[in-house]
């Protein structure tokens, strides 16, 4: 649907371009592109535009464009946290191969996971996040090391990294992405990584006042 020429590439790239005239200080990323295209696969080309904008700009996301070096520090400090509180073997199979949150968990949040995975599994949790927020983004990230756990233990670290980051053309079956989402309300959160959260949640809604 986005091969050059087509015309879905030709509004996605409208709307990139719009995007960078209208936000130089941001400019060009090409985790948009991801962005844009689960967008297109939804809306029309104004809204997704809209949209678009919204996501970037909003504080759960926005730093991530601004290569905010402390603000992503404290991301990854949190979602660190809440990896080994839930899923302490593989956490720390992951340090022990060098496989850091900034490998990957950047990139999930800079594209709420479009770039990495199937879209029938980010059309589910982006519906999630567009109603609870930036605490999707954790326990959709904790779901997902949740399900490959297994596999992910019989991998060395390249295969671990490219499961992590390109399975955007690996099929899930129904019943597989159903287990991911109901994985999401089974994540536990330390009590001070909650408080955390809640104070990026009211910056959100200082934004949006």
């Amino acid at each position: 649907m986005f091969k050059p020429s087509s015309p879905m590439a030709n509004d996605l790239i409208d709307i990139i371009r719009t995007f960078c005239s209208s936000r130089p200080d941001i400019g060009y990323n090409k985790n948009m592109c991801y962005l844009v295209g689960v967008l297109l696969l939804n809306l029309d080309k104004f809204q997704s535009y809209v949209s678009l904008m919204n996501i970037v700009l909003n504080p759960i996301i926005i730093p991530f464009y601004f290569n905010s070096q402390q603000e992503i520090k404290n991301r990854l400090v949190i979602f660190k946290q809440i990896f080994y509180s839930n899923l302490p073997e593989l956490c720390e199979l992951f340090e022990m191969n060098d496989i850091l949150p900034e490998k990957y968990f950047i990139d999930w949040n800079m594209t709420l996971f479009a770039k990495s995975f199937n879209v029938d599994l980010v059309t589910r949790i982006w519906d999630l996040y567009l109603i609870e927020g930036v605490k999707v983004i954790y326990s959709a990230s904790i779901a997902i090391l949740k399900f490959y756990q297994n596999a992910f233990m019989e991998m060395d670290e390249d295969e671990i990294l490219e499961r992590l980051t390109n399975s955007s053309e690996k099929h899930l079956e129904e019943n597989e992405i159903n287990i991911i989402i109901n994985n999401i309300d089974e994540v536990m959160y330390p009590q001070w990584v909650v408080t955390e959260i809640k104070k990026i949640q009211r910056a959100l809604s200082l934004f949006d006042s």
